[in-house]
């Protein structure tokens, strides 16, 4: 029973503190300090080391010894490599998943997409959660629906990297309406499974990602 106990904590411990990072509540470079992590999440050191394990392994985290712990930095190189991974995931995927993604499917995200486009028309905001849940949706979507299940474990393999480039892509974005603008063309491809087209859709897209997330120094000082 206490070792139940134990593992509930740490998985607590773990899922908060991963959010926290994929959030960019903690950012690349910051000093993690397991007293006041314990105190915050309620819960004694053991847990929060133990999740920190598991963070170091999966990236998101740099144990130093001897120095202590930090949220990882991601050398330009990397964020490079890992949205050409990417973009080759999602063009392949994109090649079979438009034979699965129903019409119903693509009518609900279409939606989503010119809704907010309608809104920036008028003037108003949208939030980083709303670019976000889209994101997630239109990923999903052409992942899900692959028939290479080979390609969906590498896709899950840097998928919190990923969301975290994302989130820090999506929190210094200054124009919504471009990012609007790229996934309703690429809605429209799949709405008229054109796929060369969107596979072209596709490279552009994460090309302009990477290249304003680099250029955005303040982020990687």
């Amino acid at each position: 029973m206490a070792t139940r106990a134990s593992n509930s904590l740490t998985v607590q411990a773990y899922e908060a503190i991963k959010k926290s990072i994929i959030d960019n509540q903690l950012q690349q470079g910051d000093f993690v300090l397991i007293n006041a992590l314990a105190k915050q999440l309620g819960t004694s050191r053991t847990p929060v080391r133990e999740a920190i394990k598991i963070l170091d392994k999966e990236g998101l985290l740099e144990v130093r010894n001897g120095i202590g712990v930090f949220v990882r930095y991601i050398p330009n190189k990397e964020i490079y490599d890992l949205f050409e991974m990417r973009a080759l995931l999602e063009c392949t995927a994109a090649r079979s998943a438009l034979r699965h993604i129903s019409m119903a499917e693509v009518k609900q995200l279409k939606a989503y997409w010119q809704e907010m486009q309608e809104r920036l028309d008028r003037g108003e905001q949208v939030t980083e959660e709303e670019i976000s849940g889209g994101y997630d949706e239109f990923h999903s979507l052409l992942v899900e629906r692959c028939e290479n299940k080979v390609l969906v474990k590498m896709d899950h393999d840097i998928h919190l990297q990923i969301l975290r480039l994302r989130n820090i892509f999506v929190s210094i974005l200054d124009d919504a309406q471009e990012t609007v603008g790229q996934h309703l063309a690429m809605i429209d491809c799949i709405e008229h499974r054109d796929v060369e087209r969107l596979v072209k859709q596709l490279e552009l897209h994460m090309e302009k990602s990477v290249d304003y997330i680099v250029k955005t120094r303040r982020f990687f000082s």
